[in-house]
């Protein structure tokens, strides 16, 4: 009786080598996919410029990621060796668009792709930023000087009563 008791409980600890892995590790699902986080959110809006776009894979990880602007042009981003982080390196544009596509494998090899767009906020052109002395910017905020440049007409008279070398915007 002692060695049948014995024998049946080696048999539990070994498992009778019917389990397949470790014992206690969850089993894979090869039809998952990967886990991602991705900031700014999908569909954001007004997003900042200058906050950090990243692709962070939760579980499997990251096989390509590009970023291009509303015009095409790719942004420049670098991937950590383990494939699990993502993130720009280049400062983004005001008032764009910005599309990733987001290439994964889950934990299992399955591979998807997920195509994610945002847009970044445009900056509102304030009364100060109206008018600018040609050669030197006037635009107190560097972004909004390509704003308020495309708003001036060239030669105008100054608001202020100048008009030499000034240009401003007709109202």
């Amino acid at each position: 009786m002692f060695l049948a008791l014995a024998v049946a409980a080696a048999l539990t600890l070994t498992g009778c080598g019917h389990q397949s892995g470790l014992a206690g590790a969850p089993a894979t699902n090869p039809a998952e996919p990967a886990s991602l986080k991705i900031e700014p959110a999908p569909g954001a809006r007004d997003v900042d410029p200058v906050a950090p776009v990243a692709v962070s894979a939760q579980t499997g990880t990251l096989t390509d990621v590009a970023m291009v602007n509303d015009a095409g042009k790719p942004v420049q981003g670098v991937l950590t060796p383990d494939a699990k982080f993502w993130h720009s390196v280049v400062p983004l544009g005001y008032g764009r668009t910005y599309t990733l596509t987001v290439t994964s494998r889950g934990p299992g090899g399955k591979t998807a792709t997920q195509p994610v767009s945002f847009s970044t906020l445009t900056p509102p052109i304030r009364p100060s930023d109206r008018c600018a002395v040609r050669g030197r910017p006037g635009v107190g905020h560097l972004a909004q000087r390509h704003l308020a440049a495309a708003a001036c007409t060239i030669g105008g008279r100054s608001p202020h009563g100048g008009g030499q070398g000034m240009t401003s915007v007709p109202r």
